[in-house]
């Protein structure tokens, strides 16, 4: 069907992605650069021009949390 197909071919561009991602490795990456991950998930779009860092900083308090087992 036309979904299996659209399907398929975005399987095999983030297959390619991934591939190309693990040759080069994630060395570009960090706060102010978004990984093949953010890209893909397309959380830029989400969080548009948002703070960053507050919200790296909210990330890891939820994490904390979790952590010690803390709801």
């Amino acid at each position: 069907s036309a979904m299996q197909r659209m399907i398929a071919k975005y399987v095999d561009t983030f297959r390619k992605d991934d591939a190309e991602r693990l040759r080069k490795g994630d060395i570009e990456e960090g706060l102010d650069r978004d990984s093949s991950w953010v890209k893909r998930l397309r959380w830029v779009q989400h969080f548009g021009s948002r703070n960053k860092l507050s919200i790296f900083k909210a990330a890891e308090w939820v994490k904390a949390k979790e952590a010690t087992g803390q709801q």
